[in-house]
């Protein structure tokens, strides 16, 4: 949440198709576009002096596929078109399925966290990182599967992260990172930020998902990029960097988190479009959203089940929010974090752990969600019930393990002795099934 550490529109994809059928060169108009840019000019597409007679025998199915595309998709996108085979092999669609398919894939952050991180109070160190590791394999099964990882401009691409990402290939794991802006190594300077992601982007090909910054719409923790002055720029300035230099087989894209100010979701969307019109858009693969209902915003109302919050939240972003920025139905939506901590009522003693905690419970309270682990799977299972009809291809629960520290907020799905809780099981049946709970 707050803490942490395209597609093209259907008429230029209809077309593609029936180019590549006829000339049989299926290169899509992203790597026309990319290599065109990088050249320092714009798109080109078939050539019309090569090919005359086949673009006026093609005139009649093209004006077909943009009447077509224009009753049913009116807002405009041109967002990129990817083969989906080349990103997840067997993993059919993925990520551009039709918006009523169920079709998903999951992941998980592999840490833990805690919100006396907020007050004073430290999460408490891993039991072991080797441990994690294993129960996300288990978890896995036979399936792709997703690892959520965030690293800082400031702290850079380290040994470490590579070597992390390194680990969690050789077992199968695809990996979902984050290139915050925030701290950033040069405030405001959205060229250096952007400089920065390219290079991040050329030195990681083992990376599938790139997310550009981090909650760059909120600003009420220094965890989330919109505290930072410039972070819509930076986005901006990112993804187009990016989308210059990343591979056919790898998605960019940016995350959003509800923000409770009267119509500050549209204008984050309206603002994007504003900054980087149309490359923007077409640069963009996928919208991510961190949804925490009930948890770092209230719902509606407290008696609201979470799976009709949860709705709320997901038709808001299709349908409003969306819109807004250029993107229409055919742009995946990315559940990049997703969570609900259940509270250990006997976790510590200690007088300063238990006025913290105190303070959690009441920011926490929810009179229809007491928080048990049992309440916990109760509300994931009801979160997944919730995706259908949106168009998510991607659903990562924040986190794996409760925190070992005292004050007993667990976020994860695994205690802290990575025994697991109930919501594992519920996680990894909908894994398993490869698709939303019904």
């Amino acid at each position: 949440m707050e803490w942490k550490t395209g597609i093209i529109n259907r008429i230029h994809r209809r077309n593609d198709a029936v180019i590549c059928t006829v000339l049989h060169t299926c290169h899509t108009s992203q790597e026309r576009y990319r290599g065109d840019r990088n050249k320092g000019y714009g798109k080109r597409g078939i050539s019309v002096i090569a090919y005359p007679a086949l673009l006026i025998a093609l005139i009649p199915v093209i004006l077909a596929g943009c009447a077509s595309s224009s009753t049913h998709h009116p807002s405009v996108s041109t967002s990129t078109p990817i083969s989906s085979k080349n990103i997840i092999p067997g993993a059919r669609c993925w990520p551009y399925c039709p918006v009523h398919s169920n079709s998903m894939l999951f992941g998980i952050t592999p840490g833990s966290f805690s919100m006396g991180h907020y007050m004073g109070v430290p999460p408490g160190p891993a039991v072991s990182p080797d441990l994690s590791t294993d129960r996300i394999i288990q978890l896995k099964g036979n399936h792709p599967f997703f690892v959520h990882l965030y690293v800082s401009w400031q702290d850079g691409i380290t040994p470490s992260l590579i070597s992390s990402i390194n680990t969690y290939r050789k077992e199968g794991l695809y990996i979902n990172l984050a290139l915050r802006y925030g701290p950033p190594a040069e405030t405001g300077n959205a060229a250096a930020y952007a400089s920065w992601v390219r290079q991040a982007v050329l030195s990681l090909p083992q990376v599938t998902v790139f997310q550009i910054t981090n909650e760059a719409d909120v600003g009420s923790s220094v965890d989330s990029d919109g505290y930072w002055p410039g972070a819509k720029h930076a986005l901006v300035a990112g993804m187009e960097a990016a989308a210059g230099v990343k591979r056919p087989d790898q998605l960019i894209g940016f995350n959003w988190t509800h923000n409770i100010a009267a119509g500050a979701n549209r204008s984050f969307f309206a603002d994007l479009k504003t900054i980087g019109g149309k490359t923007f858009i077409h640069d963009v693969n996928f919208v991510g959203a961190d949804l925490y209902p009930g948890t770092y915003y209230p719902i509606p109302q407290l008696h609201t089940p979470i799976r009709e919050a949860m709705g709320s939240l997901l038709s808001s972003l299709r349908n409003v929010y969306m819109p807004a920025g250029g993107f229409n139905r055919s742009v995946p939506i990315f559940i990049q974090e997703a969570g609900w901590p259940s509270i250990d009522p006997t976790l510590t003693t200690d007088p300063t752990a238990l006025s913290v905690r105190n303070k959690i419970e009441i920011l926490l309270a929810n009179a229809q969600y007491p928080r048990t682990v049992t309440a916990q799977a109760s509300v994931l299972k009801s979160m997944l019930g919730s995706l259908r009809g949106y168009g998510v291809r991607l659903f990562q629960w924040f986190d794996l393990t409760d925190a070992t520290g005292g004050i007993g907020d667990g976020w994860g799905i695994l205690y802290s002795n990575y025994k697991p809780k109930p919501a594992y099981f519920v996680l990894k049946a909908a894994v398993d099934n490869g698709a939303t709970s019904k």
